[in-house]
């Protein structure tokens, strides 16, 4: 069956094939339900899931889809009763425990939720427990928390739309402040492998992005196994299945997503300057997650001299002493459906990449020629479609072609700051753009909606890069990382106008 393949795309073509033979198959509705509901077109992945369940309420799939894309339709109620019988079908299954805890949290509330939790997982009921949440600096200032060490003061965060080739480049300027920059101190906290949240002994949950005066509410901790689900301020952790380490201290480096350059760089790396101000930083180790990239390592030994202790997948560290920073702006991995504007999500700190372009970078010397392109072909989404067509024609002109997670630190950094010239896909591997010299012309390949882009644009023009983007066209209108494929003599002909010569002097 398609939906066990994972050939959704195709799934609402063969599910209509098989509706024509079988105009009341049940198998057609539930398959082009699921093709509906995967390209995110909910309402008619709801109406085709409930009729398939009218025609045989027994099946898992049906019941599955209906109350999943009900529940994105913010349709609850409607959302709980399928969801029920479809986890009463197959009681095993995870997703539908995921999505009917979730729903069921939101319709009778997180202590509910915990209860039907314990019943599914008797042997959780000494390890589960539900936990309110707090910001770092919140429970430092009102529940009486470690001394709250001020750092810098708030920055204030430049949005500039990305100039954009074809399109009039627009006048607009939007501001949004970044966090509050501390360094607190916390006597016994308890912190879980790839988890952003800090577990303290007065029975808190730490966390600030779930904490976000204004935001806290949109944050998703999906891909936390410790985390069931987060509602109201408050969250079902269960820590069963978790190797319980003690150390006497530590600094708090690990997290979700610490192993992703796009959040490493921004997100992690930047606490660093705040951390660094607190009078024992250097004799305390620096914690970081297993399984971290070696250039994600390099970055740290650049910068610093502390040792590092390693957090294993699966364990957690019941630390006697942790110093705890925030990154620079609110910097969610995953979001809840939201209303943020763009220029509040993910952006840059200015103050944070002068930091790192000091402490990491080389002086740049002489004048820059090489031209390059960064290539994509070897990442998992986001994918340039026709990249070897462009790689052929940009090859003609003198750009050298290079996969940059084949690269050490060093090397990454050489390659940009011998730069005149980068063409790439929109990536992380753009935030090494600090180490090229400000003269570097640079054109970013780019789906047609930059989303929160500016984020990038703003801070990069305030640190003297131009960045300029062409945009194409992607498989996914409403999916970010989509696939996406550019016209080539568009991509020649912004090059032209940006002054590149076709020849290599």
């Amino acid at each position: 069956m398609l939906v066990q393949s994972g050939q959704w795309i195709k799934a609402d073509e063969v599910g209509h094939e098989i509706l024509r033979a079988a105009p009341l198959s049940h198998e057609a509705m539930s398959t082009l339900a699921y093709g509906y509901q995967q390209q995110g077109r909910l309402a008619e992945a709801a109406s085709m899931a409930m009729k398939a369940v009218n025609l045989n309420d027994k099946q898992w799939l049906s019941n599955f889809i209906a109350g999943v894309a009900l529940k994105g339709l913010d349709r609850k109620p409607e959302a709980y009763d399928y969801l029920r019988r479809a986890l009463n079908i197959n009681p095993g299954n995870a997703d539908t425990e995921r999505e009917f805890l979730a729903v069921e949290c939101s319709v009778a509330g997180i202590d509910a939720a915990f209860e039907s939790f314990i019943r599914l997982h008797p042997e959780s009921k000494s390890t589960a427990s539900v936990m309110p949440v707090l910001s770092v600096q919140d429970w430092a200032m009102t529940v009486g928390g470690g001394p709250l060490l001020n750092v810098c003061e708030i920055e204030t965060i430049p949005y500039v739309p990305p100039r954009v080739w074809g399109q009039a480049a627009s006048e607009e300027r939007l501001f949004s402040s970044g966090n509050k920059p501390y360094v607190t101190d916390i006597t016994d906290a308890c912190i879980y492998s790839r988890c952003t949240f800090v577990q303290t002994a007065d029975g808190y949950l730490l966390n600030d992005l779930a904490g976000h005066p204004k935001y806290g509410s949109f944050a998703s901790f999906l891909g936390q196994p410790p985390v069931i689900f987060y509602q109201d301020n408050k969250v079902l952790l269960n820590a069963d299945g978790y190797q319980k380490q003690e150390i006497a201290g530590g600094i708090w480096m690990a997290g979700l997503a610490s192993n992703s350059f796009g959040h490493w760089f921004p997100e992690f790396l930047p606490k660093l300057e705040f951390l660094m101000q607190h009078p024992d930083f250097d004799s305390l180790p620096i914690i970081v997650d297993e399984g971290m990239p070696p250039t994600h390592l390099e970055y740290l030994q650049r910068i610093v001299k502390n040792e590092i202790i390693v957090l294993p997948l699966n364990t957690s560290f019941m630390c006697r002493r942790l110093l705890v920073a925030p990154s620079p702006t609110y910097y969610p991995v995953h979001l809840q459906p939201h209303t943020i504007p763009q220029h509040e999500i993910g952006a840059l700190s200015p103050r944070a990449l002068r930091f790192l372009q000091n402490k990491v970078g080389s002086d740049i010397s002489g004048s820059p020629k090489k031209r390059i392109f960064l290539g994509r072909r070897n990442m998992q989404w986001r994918l340039l479609l026709n990249e070897e067509e462009i790689i052929g024609a940009l090859g003609n002109l003198g750009f050298e072609n290079v996969y940059i997670e084949d690269l050490n630190l060093q090397q990454q950094i050489d390659l940009f700051s011998s730069a005149e010239w980068i063409v790439a896909p929109n990536g992380s591997s753009l935030l090494n753009l600090i180490y090229a010299s400000p003269s570097v012309k640079i054109l970013i390949l780019a789906q047609p909606f930059l989303y929160n882009w500016g984020n990038f644009q703003g801070p990069m023009e305030e640190l003297g890069y131009k960045p300029y983007f062409i945009c194409g066209e992607q498989s996914k209108l409403t999916d970010k990382h989509s696939n996406y494929s550019v016209s080539l003599p568009k991509i020649l002909a912004a090059l032209t106008e940006m002054g590149l010569k076709e020849a290599v002097e």
